[in-house]
């Protein structure tokens, strides 16, 4: 599979901004019990593999995208950051720190995943 996209306006100037001060919407999903590492692992990669996700390429210019399978990136999705500890402070400072991370490299998932595996018999997922 392969393509590419035009950027509008707006996503141009995201672009832009990206290089300056990245700005991130950071979704929490909380699951209701403990999830291993190693059972979440194989759920998004079959998630990825099923919904053909892989990484994209952000042309020099930043006014399109590509994407395609033979990209330099390959394999499967880099795995989440574990943040460590079991507090909800512990995910709110996760969700703090990934409003202004920025995605690095024109090749790249366009998301990604931070993880914590045990609040109080629950897990948390932070999709960025």
């Amino acid at each position: 599979m392969k393509g590419s996209v035009r950027l509008n306006g707006m996503q141009q100037m995201m672009l832009r901004w990206e290089e300056f001060r990245p700005v991130n919407a950071v979704h929490l999903v909380t699951l209701q019990h403990q999830v291993s590492l190693e059972s979440l692992r194989r759920a998004v990669d079959a998630a990825t593999r099923t919904l053909c996700l892989g990484p994209i390429e952000i042309c020099r210019r930043r006014t399109s995208i590509r994407w395609h399978n033979g990209l330099e990136v390959t394999g499967d999705f880099p795995f989440p950051t574990i943040l460590e500890g079991s507090s909800w402070e512990q995910v709110y400072g996760g969700i703090a720190s990934e409003l202004n991370t920025r995605f690095v490299g024109d090749i790249h998932w366009p998301f990604r995943l931070s993880f914590v595996p045990d609040i109080g018999g629950q897990s948390a997922i932070l999709l960025t």
